[in-house]
């Protein structure tokens, strides 16, 4: 029995297809990079807040910053964008960048605030799915984490799949010490259903951005169309942020949004800005 759970960097695709065996990947090229600084405070006025964090919003903000609270006064500064913006590099670009971003909490920060480090910059060209349930990898292999499935990081869903093929993982040597016919392939399948909500959920929002490349599903624009929707109600009903909340976290699938209650919620409020614009 061998479990492949190197990461990324898992050469299992290339070694498989030595012996003939294609796995088939499903690739979706955000060109993402994060851009991280440390930083302390000038003075003993700390901000009002513990974290910061922003988030793309695609197409009308690709770009995302993420302030964290660490020890001994300091802070680490991330920016992320996506489809090949250009990372910034010196002190100026990275003020320069704080001024991209929709709110001016981040620029106010900075100018509060002194380096203490060198701009360090990780680049991610794209998030994969790789098929090992459509295949047929021989028994006894199995493949787990990002080495079967690579998601956007700034989803932050990543360590929570790889947690859950672990327990998936726990619960296969209970029933297959040696691996029977098929059972290697049954394990795949139900990694994939793991992974299929979260994915689902990335490209949906990666597949905004109109410089972003992949295999678009047809029915992309109806799910684009409902999430944000979802989104938008998620703001100000807290039914509809608690389902959304859950789904996002993985508890539960997404057919909780899809509840009567949030097409209720979709239906009256689309009524409401119709009488507006009406007015």
């Amino acid at each position: 029995m061998v479990v492949d759970a190197s990461g990324f960097g898992s050469k299992s695709v290339e070694w498989l297809k030595q012996y003939g065996i294609e796995v088939k990947e499903e690739k979706v090229w955000i060109q993402l990079f994060y851009a991280t600084r440390f930083f302390r405070l000038k003075n003993q006025d700390r901000p009002d807040w513990c974290n910061l964090l922003i988030s793309p919003s695609f197409p009308e903000n690709p770009y995302g910053a993420f302030i964290q609270t660490i020890e001994e006064n300091r802070f680490s500064v991330t920016f992320s964008g996506y489809a090949n913006e250009r990372a910034p590099k010196t002190n100026e670009e990275f003020f320069a960048y704080a001024q991209k971003l929709p709110v001016p909490d981040v620029l106010h920060f900075l100018e509060q605030v002194e380096p203490i480090s060198e701009i360090k910059i990780h680049k991610i060209p794209y998030q994969v799915r790789r098929r090992f349930d459509l295949a047929d990898v021989p028994e006894g292999f199995l493949v787990v984490g990002d080495a079967h499935c690579r998601f956007d990081p700034v989803f932050g869903q990543g360590v929570s799949v790889a947690a859950m093929e672990a327990l998936e993982l726990q619960r296969f040597f209970k029933y297959f010490t040696y691996p029977d016919k098929g059972s290697t392939k049954t394990f795949h399948k139900r990694i994939s259903n793991l992974i299929a909500t979260p994915w689902e959920m990335a490209i949906t929002e990666a597949f905004r951005h109109p410089d972003i490349n992949g295999d678009r599903p047809l029915i992309q624009p109806i799910k684009q169309w409902y999430s944000k929707k979802v989104y938008q109600l998620s703001a100000f009903d807290p039914e509809v942020y608690l389902r959304l909340v859950r789904v996002m976290n993985l508890i539960r699938p997404p057919l909780h949004l899809f509840h009567p209650k949030v097409g209720f919620a979709i239906l009256t409020n689309q009524k409401k800005r119709l009488s507006v614009d009406l007015k």
